[in-house]
């Protein structure tokens, strides 16, 4: 008997995850990363490859292996949602693997034949190798030295024709763009370029090894990745030399105008030209009296500068857009701060709607919601206070309305006791559901008596295809050690 429930189990557990994956779509714009040259010395570096879910149902990334253990793949955690974008996490350890390599790693999904196999590749400057150009940086600077002893001033001299370079605006789909920075050595003795690092894996640099003579000109390129990084971008490229400074700063900078691809696995929500990351802001916890902040991400999908605007905030929510003109190809940042000094009728979970429209005199918006979970804030209770504060009890913790005929009121009681020591606020008492309507006898409740709180459902307004009454009674107090309080509300309609 135990082996064939195992066996439906485990029919059961495959029909399951045949068809929560029936329509995943694993995409990978950028399948290969070029570390270009790392030095060994370094130690191990990071890439992220970026996978979007296409598909209409979550996606899960079962596995990623590497073909050898000096490679090591991390996945994402959480399954992909529909139109969303993951990253996974290569690294590479380079010790004792000097030159060239490429590696591969194979990703499997929970879509039957929806994987991926992604590459890393570079060149590994060995430990020797550098030792030796530092060993000739040495010899250089004491050559020098000696010569400067000997009233001589010949050294390496480094001048860039230009350390920055901006790209402009391009388009995504225009692929890796590269710029190429000249050195010219001003000097009487061969300038070398020692290492060039860049400021993350999206930016790929390469150099010549060769010394560059007196009066030569030497040369950096620098190649950037625009596969799922829309908007304006900014990267720094470090160049060591044997000059005096040994360090010079390259940046590279620019705009990339995201692909439709892109832009529906970042920025999912349209309004007009401006495209939102989401229609839900999230505070997440706010302890009462102090001030949480949160973001919303935008971008300027037009071919001109919009200006946003955020219209219809409550009095404790404010906002600061940046940049107030958004350029074309250009991301935009909603900042709101939620001041709960000013929420004043605000606990437990509190919810407002805020209008984002991409110009001020467009007639077209979108509504975006605005979370928080207010807590009263019970730090600064000292043991004495806690032994005296007040202590709330529920004559029940599931208020179960019976068989109720569709289209009719029903009502019901809850007791709410005070067995403490100080008196009971009810701070808050609220269901979401607009079918369900709730009144407090009396707010303050003193030790030893007791409040009754009526529960009304109006079962005409909820929707037709209701067959139950599922619902939730938030209870919020100013009990520290029973704060809030859920209690079940249910029913069974009938016609």
């Amino acid at each position: 008997m135990l082996k064939k429930l195992s066996a439906l189990l485990l029919i059961l557990s495959i029909g399951i995850v045949s068809a929560f994956a029936a329509d995943s779509a694993l995409y990978v714009k950028e399948k290969t990363h070029n570390f270009g040259t790392i030095r060994e010395a370094d130690g191990p570096v990071r890439c992220e490859f970026i996978l979007q879910n296409n598909g209409d149902k979550p996606l899960v990334i079962v596995s990623a292996k590497a073909q050898c253990g000096c490679t090591t793949p991390s996945i994402p955690k959480q399954p992909i949602r529909p139109g969303e974008t993951a990253a996974l996490t290569v690294t590479y350890d380079p010790a004792g693997r000097p030159g060239e390599f490429e590696k591969t790693i194979r990703v499997r999904t929970n879509r039957k034949g929806d994987n991926a196999l992604l590459k890393i590749k570079g060149t590994v400057l060995p430990k020797s190798t550098q030792e030796k150009m530092k060993i000739l940086h040495l010899l250089t600077l004491a050559a020098v030295t000696l010569s400067a002893g000997a009233g001589a001033s010949a050294q390496p001299k480094a001048k860039w024709l230009d350390t920055t370079h901006s790209f402009g605006a391009f388009d995504e789909d225009l692929g890796n763009v590269t710029t190429y920075f000249k050195v010219v050595n001003t000097g009487d003795k061969p300038l070398n370029i020692l290492s060039v690092r860049a400021s993350c894996g999206c930016t790929s640099p390469s150099y010549s090894r060769k010394p560059v003579a007196p009066g030569d000109t030497g040369q950096v390129a620098v190649t950037y990745n625009p596969a799922g990084r829309p908007g304006k971008f900014d990267k720094k490229v470090k160049v060591e030399t044997n000059a005096d400074p040994a360090v010079t700063t390259l940046t590279i900078k620019g705009v990339v105008i995201g692909d439709r691809q892109t832009l529906r696995a970042h920025y999912p929500v349209e309004v007009g030209f401006l495209k939102l990351k989401n229609t839900v802001v999230q505070f997440g916890e706010v302890t009462k009296g102090r001030t949480k902040t949160a973001f919303l991400d935008g971008y300027n999908q037009s071919s001109d500068t919009i200006h946003p605007s955020i219209s219809g905030l409550p009095p404790y929510i404010v906002a600061d857009i940046a940049p107030r003109a958004v350029p074309p190809g250009e991301q935009v940042t909603f900042t709101l701060f939620f001041d709960s000094s000013k929420a004043k009728d605000q606990w437990g979970l509190s919810t407002s709607q805020a209008t984002i429209s991409p110009d001020p005199l467009s007639s077209l918006v979108k509504e975006v919601s605005l979370v928080a979970i207010v807590n009263e804030d019970f730090s600064k209770l000292t043991p004495q206070q806690r032994e005296k504060a007040p202590k709330a009890a529920y004559s029940t913790s599931s208020i179960d309305l019976g068989r109720i005929q569709r289209g009719k009121v029903a009502h019901a009681e809850l007791t709410v006791d005070n067995y403490g020591k100080s008196p009971l606020i009810i701070r808050r008492a609220s269901c979401p559901e607009d079918f369900v309507k709730v009144k407090c006898g009396k707010e303050k409740i003193n030790p030893g008596s007791q409040a009754k709180i009526t529960v009304t459902v109006d079962t005409g307004k909820m929707p037709a295809d209701s067959g139950l009454v599922n619902s939730r009674l938030s209870v919020i107090t100013n009990d520290p050690s029973r704060p809030s309080s859920p209690i079940r509300i249910v029913g069974e309609l009938t016609d």
